[in-house]
């Protein structure tokens, strides 16, 4: 059973990795004359020189009145376009208990560079935790969505 369990683990977390868009279904749109806040992200290795792959990208304001306009992105997203605040808190998650997290202050108008290098993870992470939360919650929601109909087997119907 664990086999199975740990298979399937190791599946989930390498079609987050692999997977580009949002991880969300909904975001809370912020009104603004200007444009968003860009971001190009590059990764290298971590402080143990393996390569960094993370599983999800939570890109969480810093600001606790802004925190609505959070964004989660699966972990193959590099370029990030129309964020709606500057200053964030920036999480490379690498699975349900891990992360890297750096405040980043991005500039209006234009593209924001950020290369990461070398990175250290923090192993007990509460960002980690709330990502993969997200996404469980987001699952659930879209698995769920008509229950009813989703029960009902589709395809043609003998006539008796």
């Amino acid at each position: 059973m664990e086999d199975i369990k740990a298979n399937v683990e190791q599946r989930f977390r390498e079609t987050m990795q692999n997977s580009t868009g949002l991880a969300q279904f909904a975001t809370v749109k912020r009104e603004r004359e200007d444009a968003g806040f860009k971001l190009n992200l590059m990764l290298g290795n971590d402080a143990s020189q393996k390569s960094i792959r993370p599983t999800l990208i939570f890109i969480e304001p810093t600001n606790v009145e802004e925190r609505m306009y959070f964004r989660l992105f699966y972990g193959g997203h590099r370029t990030f376009e129309d964020l709606p605040v500057g200053e964030v808190a920036l999480h490379i998650v690498k699975d349900d208990s891990t992360s890297f997290s750096l405040p980043v202050e991005l500039k209006a108008h234009g593209m924001n560079y950020l290369k990461l290098d070398a990175i250290q993870w923090t192993k007990t992470s509460q960002a980690a935790r709330l990502a993969y939360k997200l996404v469980r919650d987001e699952i659930i929601v879209r698995t769920v969505e008509n229950p009813l109909r989703d029960a009902i087997q589709t395809g043609q119907e003998n006539d008796l």
